[in-house]
């Protein structure tokens, strides 16, 4: 009768023997490449947007004192502009914060590093709470500087009172902007959160 030999057995030729099939497909997950890539390139983006909405302030605050200084209602609007702006700032700084997070992140899932994606897994925790707490704390300014720019609005000729539609649409924009920002963020610590992601880092 024939000796049946395992297919993982060492021949007397001393070849090792073939992985075993599930060390192969962990072996070959590309989960921590792709989403070390997409961090990198989405850190970069944030960085790119925090900058710009800075530099936005400084522009529109230009632009507004150089059209026309001194009126009434170029200073209402710089006075509410600039109660606004502190949480722009706050904003952008952490915007900036978190984009150097997710790129160290990024690197380390790159590098196939545990380290990394317990860090993608904190990026995304931190991400989607201060999504809802920037979006809760400037709903008041928010408004207030509506109100503001209402009430100029009316003291003109023909001026029209939106000021309740235009705090509908600020509600839905709140709520559609936590939306849009929490979703990578989730999807991070869905598929970064697997075992056998986790199983592929050292």
């Amino acid at each position: 009768m024939t000796e049946e030999h395992s297919p993982y057995h060492v021949s007397d030729s001393g070849m090792s023997p073939p992985p075993a099939p599930d060390a192969l497909v962990a072996n070959s997950s590309p989960i921590p490449k792709v989403f070390g890539i997409i961090h990198i390139v989405y850190a970069g983006l944030g960085a790119v947007g925090a900058l710009f909405a800075i530099g936005s302030v400084f522009l529109m605050r230009a632009v507004m004192s150089k059209a026309g200084s001194g009126t009434e209602e170029v200073n209402t609007f710089l006075e509410a502009y600039n109660d606004m702006a502190i949480y722009s700032y706050i904003d952008a700084a952490l915007k900036i914060v978190l984009a150097v997070m997710l790129l160290t992140a990024g690197i380390g899932l790159l590098k196939k590093k545990l380290w990394g994606q317990k860090l993608s897994v904190f990026w995304a925790v931190t991400r989607i709470i201060s999504a809802i707490v920037m979006v809760v704390l400037t709903m008041g300014p928010a408004r207030e500087f509506q109100e503001k720019m209402g009430e100029v609005t009316q003291s003109q000729a023909g001026g029209v009172d939106q000021s309740q539609l235009q705090g509908t649409l600020q509600s839905v924009s709140g709520v559609m902007s936590i939306i849009m920002l929490c979703i990578y963020p989730v999807v991070s610590l869905i598929f970064l959160s697997r075992k056998s992601v986790k199983d592929v880092l050292k």
